[in-house]
């Protein structure tokens, strides 16, 4: 038996995998306000659908369940505690300043007769 979801939840999976690893070396624990929590996989969804728990790591080396995520066949994730939205943001690079357009950009002097008037 094999698993049931979309590429597109996959893909989404495979992003907090990344991050994971990005942040601490682990592919499912992250720190999140001096916090530490992992994550595991839940049962297969018929809709395609990724789910499963979030865990808070204790000081005596125990674990608590303190929560669960969702990822929509979409690939968005709807349902996540605990710093995995954020976590999954810290990996998608940031869209560019939109640059500033010259009103001359051949570079032609202001004293020039062929400078371009408004």
């Amino acid at each position: 038996m094999g698993w049931s979801a979309t590429s597109k939840a996959c893909d989404t999976e495979d992003k907090l995998t990344r991050a994971c690893i990005a942040q601490g070396g682990n592919q499912n624990s992250y720190k999140y306000k001096g916090q530490d929590y992992f994550w595991e996989h839940g049962r297969e969804q018929a809709d395609g659908a990724i789910t499963g728990s979030v865990w808070r790591m204790l000081p005596d080396g125990l674990a608590r369940r303190v929560g669960s995520f969702r990822i929509d066949p979409d690939g968005t994730l709807v349902r996540g505690p605990f710093g995995l939205n954020e976590l999954l943001q810290s990996l998608e690079p940031k869209p560019p300043k939109p640059q500033r357009r010259s009103r001359n950009p051949a570079g032609i002097p202001r004293w020039s007769p062929y400078y371009p008037k408004r």
